[in-house]
């Protein structure tokens, strides 16, 4: 967050102070949900969590939630947190889209285990899935991909022929149902019963209306079987979160 020694993890003081800085900075009493953005293996998971009870007795925060964080670790905290008489957590938030299904294997099964919600995101694999790149074609300039500060998860997770291929097809799967690639990758996400909403980044208003449309989409069952055929589930849970 800084380059304060004490501005990163998920310490007590660093939880508390994290807190207090964003309800100043929302003009807000309280916050729905604190989350915990990737573990923290230098931190003792039962003093985060005891940070956390504390902020939701104080009436600051009112659930807490993790980002990136694996099962067996999301399994264990709820664990320490039942033991300890805590508050467990409510909400996960992962990386999840058609070229990345890891969560299916473990995470999914966990979380609905633990009555927690999911807030994906990612949805359109950093906008691999909206059709815009080519196979054989470099990165149209102005585009996420063409940029190299910006383009370091998409180049190491999903930049290859083979994808952009895919990306072609599932294009041409939305069109014949009149919608747009980034609408259906949203649309399947949702039909997921493990997920609770789908983070959606837009940078026009006309862009956030467009991906709010997936929202109301249903998908045929037939639809579902030609996007599994393209993007089967993975055989293995390597990177999973």
């Amino acid at each position: 967050m800084s380059d304060d020694v004490n501005d990163r993890g998920l310490s007590a003081k660093h939880v508390f102070e994290s807190c207090h800085a964003s309800l100043k900075r929302l003009g807000v009493d309280y916050l729905d949900c604190l989350m915990c953005h990737r573990p923290d293996p230098d931190t003792p998971l039962d003093e985060t969590l005891r940070a956390l009870e504390d902020l939701a007795r104080q009436g600051k925060i009112l659930y807490w939630g993790v980002s990136e964080w694996p099962a067996h670790l999301i399994a264990r905290a709820n664990g320490v947190a039942r033991e300890i008489g805590a508050r467990p957590c409510a909400l996960s938030e992962p990386r999840y889209n058609l070229f990345y299904r890891y969560p299916e294997r473990n995470l999914f099964p966990a979380t609905e285990a633990e009555g927690m919600g999911n807030v994906v995101f990612s949805a359109l694999a950093h906008g691999m899935l909206t059709g815009k790149y080519k196979p054989g074609e470099p990165a149209p300039s102005g585009t996420r991909a063409a940029d190299k500060d910006t383009n370091a998860v998409m180049m190491n997770l999903y930049w290859t022929e083979e994808n952009k291929r895919k990306a072609q097809e599932f294009a041409d799967i939305a069109s014949d149902l009149g919608a747009t690639p980034a609408q259906l990758a949203i649309a399947w996400c949702l039909a997921n019963p493990a997920i609770t909403s789908v983070i959606s980044a837009a940078t026009r208003v006309a862009q956030l209306e467009e991906n709010l449309v997936a929202a109301e989409m249903e998908i045929a069952p037939e639809t579902i079987e030609r996007i599994e055929a393209l993007f089967p589930p993975p055989e293995t849970v390597e990177s999973e979160h």
